[in-house]
């Protein structure tokens, strides 16, 4: 398989990431690294196919199971607010 070059680097390690390289998030969440076409921007594409934004990447070796946190609550300005 080719190797695809991108501008993006290992937050710590400054390693370039490759298009397909497995990466991980700054919230633990794990998938493999594509180019979305509609957005123009690089993304996680999760084993279960979803799509994950991240500000920074780190790259990993294999993927894991990552849970989603639960534990705090999340807060809205007005979540039942109309807005029109």
């Amino acid at each position: 398989m080719e190797e695809k070059y991108t501008p993006i680097k290992d937050r710590q390690t400054k390693e370039p990431i490759f298009l397909g390289d497995f990466v991980k998030n700054e919230r633990e969440q794990c998938g493999t690294l594509v180019w979305d076409e509609d957005f123009n921007k690089y993304l996680i594409k999760s084993v279960h196919g979803g799509n994950i934004y991240a500000n920074s990447y780190e790259k990993i070796n294999s993927l894991f199971d990552y849970k989603i946190d639960t534990t705090s609550v999340e807060c809205r300005n007005s979540p039942h607010k109309k807005k029109w």
